[in-house]
């Protein structure tokens, strides 16, 4: 019998659900099985296609995903204890925790949070521009309604190939007659600490309960709760400076630290148009 014919699209989007598993469960041990159940594959396809599809091995990119949130909760989350951030990523130790960050990163934790991340982010990537007329009373604290969406996602560097991306989403929910509703963008990585190459973007948009999604269009939910939102008018790919005032000047004063949740921009217009846009940074919080 001949082995049905599965398009690439169809493997990514398998593929993407054992990826959204990893990142929601980096505090407890990942076990090939139970990764490859998620993306309805044998242990044996998942691993082989994982490697073709991801460039490293699922332990690779596990252990790659937990030190680079460690690397986020270091630096964004200046109230969270250095030793809790261990079992939070999941390694069994400190020690651990140490050697591995060392060996990924060059320096120990307390020198990336005492100011290492900064000359990381230099060699890494060239840091935007911040604007100088945001002050905090252009923030709001809003608590945000959970949100079932339809998406689509790349991988690569952030910025490019986005017009295409959603336009190819916009194709996925004609047939279904949702019309024109709240768009989101999400940035899973962080292009400081990820590879640019390596760095997932999903373009959501948010269908009706009426509305009947068809069982092999992805989803993805998008988390309630608390959030700073910074409203940002100007050039599509232009708010990078908006998110780095709104990470390293706005947060460190509020008394809140970033929720495990990933931040997203909020489009209430639809789907944003290239050129200029207008759109609302969600940050989530907890205290």
């Amino acid at each position: 019998m001949a082995r049905p014919f599965y398009s690439s699209e169809h493997y990514a989007y398998r593929l993407g659900r054992a990826l959204d598993y990893i990142d929601a469960h980096l505090a407890v041990a990942l076990r090939l099985q139970v990764l490859a159940a998620q993306a309805s594959f044998s242990a044996y396809h998942f691993h082989r296609v994982f490697c073709e599809w991801q460039g490293e091995t699922p332990q690779s990119y596990i252990r790659r995903r937990r030190l680079e949130r460690s690397a986020a909760l270091l630096h964004y989350g200046m109230g969270t204890c250095i030793i809790d951030i261990a079992p939070q990523c999941g390694f069994g130790s400190a020690e651990a925790f140490h050697r591995a960050f060392r060996a990924y990163f060059g320096m120990t934790p307390n020198q990336w949070r005492g100011g290492g991340y900064s000359d990381w982010h230099v060699r890494s990537a060239p840091e935007p521009i911040i604007p100088s007329d945001l002050s905090n009373n252009h923030v709001q604290i809003k608590r945000l309604p959970a949100v079932q969406t339809v998406y689509r996602r790349k991988v690569g560097p952030y910025g490019e190939n986005e017009s295409a991306l959603w336009a190819r989403l916009s194709e996925l929910v004609e047939p279904l007659g949702a019309g024109n509703h709240v768009c989101f963008a999400m940035g899973l990585d962080d292009p400081a600490v990820t590879p640019p190459a390596r760095c997932r973007f999903d373009a959501c948009i948010a269908l009706p309960s009426s509305v009947a999604i068809p069982v092999h269009i992805p989803t993805k939910l998008m988390h309630g709760g608390q959030y700073a939102v910074l409203p940002y008018n100007g050039p599509a790919g232009g708010s990078e400076g908006h998110w780095l005032w709104l990470l390293q000047t706005w947060l460190p004063q509020s008394g809140y630290t970033v929720s495990e949740h990933p931040c997203f921009e909020r489009y209430p217009n639809g789907i944003p148009l290239p050129g200029s846009i207008s759109t609302e940074l969600c940050l989530p919080l907890v205290r």
